[in-house]
């Protein structure tokens, strides 16, 4: 109770390490007696700090429609060479999978292909219009380890019908009409045949066509999930767990823990999304903490320069960040984390607070002990655009002098710079068109959690005026 208590009311994160390591230890020693308490904690303290909505409106956004497209038709269809040209529709949109327990939804192909084609064989040329509606779906699941797929499936309904027959006995009278009448028949004999092998083909083609595009951009998909994603969690020893997922007519829902065995999850409540959002994306501080206690810097002590290399080797994008800094920070900087909460961050009332407790800090001869800094984020949105950017000055919690307050202010005021901008949204998909119709409608940060929703970018309205004298509308 006294480290609940510390972790709820001071953010000791040290604390919550206790707590739940002593959920583990319970588990472990199989007390039937303390169950119930065990299941209350784990239930409340450990939940998912990670959760995504995703509509299907916004997801069919972001499918590039096809335009219709000329096909050549050149088969074998029952033992005869068949070229023609046909006009192929097809869309494309995503359909929700209900699922209660589960991350579904199924990519949809609805198509429709109307041809004229030419058979010509044993002195016969017969034309025929055939037509074919055709539908397909592959399922995909969205789960912890990546995007699990299922085989395609297709249904089509194909039509064709005899619109000409010629022979070459046709100028003949009599013997002419009668091989015309002989050829005619035989080819209504054998169109249910051609219409049986085409619907196969198509059929076939309409499975392969979705197995081998949807596969393709899953497994890119996969690949940058493995690398960027469970890569660098599983090198940092940090667990990635789906705790829950549901899907809907409407939209599906994922929820995650990230946090190690002996580490807390999300605990507080979660802000409403915004009425009519097509995605929202909440993380609880808890899964930051949880990544930044990876860091390993509890009781370490380093100069600027090790601190940065230590940080990049668990983090490569610090690289990139590290390049914000101010490079006027002094090289003979030394700093000295505590054994407990060296590092953390809090969410609440509209900021992010980064906390750093300092053991020990040594500059120019001058040497300080024992005292914190808090650093404030706020997050910018314009547009679909958001950026995370300090929020005013870096507050210095502990017992010293003015000038010395100055002095350390401004060292780390040059390692985190007033005018360094985080962007939330990677420059690709600011730059991509499909994405241009979105906005960002909430942006809060409360109660531990960062809670960011997406709608609609609202139509612009035409201000309309009515000239009495003519009657224009302009």
């Amino acid at each position: 109770m006294y480290s609940l208590e510390e972790y709820e009311s001071a953010s000791q994160i040290s604390e919550g390490n206790h707590l739940a390591a002593e959920c583990l230890r319970g588990w472990f020693l199989r007390d039937v007696s303390s169950h119930e308490l065990l299941r209350y904690l784990e239930y409340s303290y450990r939940n998912a700090n990670i959760r995504m909505e995703v509509s299907s409106r916004f997801l069919n956004r972001l499918i590039p429609q096809r335009e219709p497209e000329v096909v050549a038709v050149n088969e074998i269809i029952v033992g005869r060479p068949v070229v023609g040209r046909g006009i192929q529709t097809t869309d494309v949109w995503i359909k929700m999978m209900p699922d209660p327990q589960r991350f579904r939804l199924g990519f949809v192909v609805d198509g429709r292909m109307v041809s004229s084609t030419v058979s010509e064989a044993n002195m016969v040329r017969v034309v025929n219009d055939s037509e074919a509606a055709f539908s397909g779906m592959k399922e995909v699941e969205l789960t912890e380890r990546g995007i699990h797929t299922a085989g395609a499936v297709a249904e089509v309904d194909n039509r064709i019908q005899l619109r000409q027959l010629e022979t070459t006995f046709g100028v003949i009278p009599l013997v002419g009409a009668v091989a015309n009448e002989v050829a005619k028949a035989q080819a209504k004999a054998t169109l249910e045949q051609a219409r049986l092998e085409m619907q196969a083909r198509i059929h076939r083609q309409v499975i392969d066509s979705l197995d081998g595009e949807v596969d393709r951009c899953i497994d890119n998909v996969n690949i940058m999930w493995d690398e960027r994603v469970l890569g660098l969690l599983g090198r940092l020893g940090i667990d990635f767990i789906q705790v829950g997922a549901e899907t809907s007519e409407d939209s599906a829902t994922v929820r995650w823990r990230l946090a190690g065995p002996d580490q807390l999850g999300g605990h507080t409540p979660r802000p409403m999304p915004t009425q009519h959002n097509l995605m929202n994306f909440q993380v609880h501080e808890s899964a930051i903490n949880n990544l930044l206690q990876q860091l390993k810097l509890d009781g370490r002590t380093f100069t600027f320069e090790q601190l940065n290399e230590h940080i990049a080797l668990r983090f490569p994008k610090w690289r990139e960040r590290e390049q914000e800094m101010d490079a006027d920070i002094p090289e003979d900087l030394v700093i000295a984390f505590p054994p407990t909460d060296s590092i953390s961050v809090k969410m609440a009332e509209g900021q992010i607070m980064l906390q750093l407790s300092i053991a020990r800090l040594k500059l120019g001869g001058y040497e300080w002990e024992n005292f914190k800094i808090h650093v404030p984020y706020r997050v910018e949105t314009e547009g679909f655009q958001a950026n995370v950017r300090r929020d005013g000055v870096i507050r210095l919690i502990g017992k010293m002098k003015l000038s010395q307050q100055i002095a350390i202010r401004g060292v780390f005021s040059k390692a985190f710079p007033k005018d360094g901008v985080t962007p939330v949204i990677p420059e690709r998909i600011l730059h991509d068109p499909r994405f241009s119709v979105f906005v960002i409608s909430q942006c809060v940060m409360q109660d531990g959690w960062l809670a960011i929703s997406v709608g609609e970018r609202p139509a612009i309205l035409r201000t309309v005026v009515r000239n009495e004298s003519d009657g224009v509308i302009r």
